[in-house]
């Protein structure tokens, strides 16, 4: 029996499925179900490498090591969010946080994060400038270079998704990340163009009913995702 491989590389959005339901499932989980499904002489197997708050740096580092090895059909590439995504703390700050091993530094970092920045995030994204963690210049470089390494590995097919515009709850905690994520959405469109990978923007879904948190996909957001990742693999 044939073995057909599709990997998705991201962060949280292509994992979690917000608010929590009962069998609920990611797009990826429900792509697989509809490939041996629809296509029972084959076996398809579906390798979701995203993990929580993966930025282009992330995947970079890892990618050689864990990622293009894979081999894979398909690459389905969901980045961008947390690139995008104007914050109350710089990404150097964020990173030292998020490190496993304990330090001095990161429980000062910490202690002051949660006792005056995270009580007072849009103050601070304001303060900030309304920056982002990854300026457009890295980050089209960096996921470039993804596509790159992808492609020296094989001949896979590549599908990038778009960012899922925040919502109003979003925009109000974290100002200006809508139109920031307008724009990284460009960036990915003008890359797909010039990689020949297919886009599937997700520009017209509704915050309310596909995604609740404005960010991550609900279990009918990870469906309709589905759908249309399944439709633009079986038409090529």
């Amino acid at each position: 029996m044939k073995i057909y491989k599709i990997t998705v590389v991201g962060n949280s959005v292509a994992l979690r499925c917000r608010p929590r339901v009962e069998n609920g499932k990611n797009y990826g989980q429900y792509l697989e179900h509809m490939f041996n499904h629809n296509f029972p002489k084959q076996l398809t197997l579906v390798d979701n490498t995203a993990f929580s708050r993966a930025t282009v740096v992330d995947v970079n580092s890892i990618l050689t090591q864990q990622i293009t090895n894979k081999l894979s059909d398909v690459f389905i590439i969901n980045l961008g969010v947390c690139e995008a995504s104007t914050r109350e703390i710089p990404y150097w700050f964020s990173n030292i946080l998020n490190q496993k091993n304990e330090s001095w530094l990161k429980t000062i970092l910490n202690n002051l994060h949660h006792h005056i920045f995270k009580k007072h995030i849009s103050f601070f994204v304001k303060i900030r400038g309304k920056r982002n963690w990854i300026n457009k210049k890295k980050f089209r470089r960096l996921y470039e270079n993804i596509i790159f390494e992808i492609k020296r590995n094989s001949d896979s097919k590549i599908i990038i998704l778009s960012i899922n515009l925040p919502n109003e709850r979003v925009e109000n905690i974290l100002p200006g990340s809508y139109d920031k994520c307008l724009e990284y959405n460009t960036i990915l469109k003008d890359i797909s163009n010039k990689e020949n990978a297919s886009y599937i923007s997700c520009d017209d879904l509704i915050s309310e009913v596909h995604y609740n948190d404005g960010a991550h996909y609900s279990d009918i957001g990870h469906q309709i995702v589905a759908e249309r990742i399944f439709k633009a693999i079986k038409e090529d």
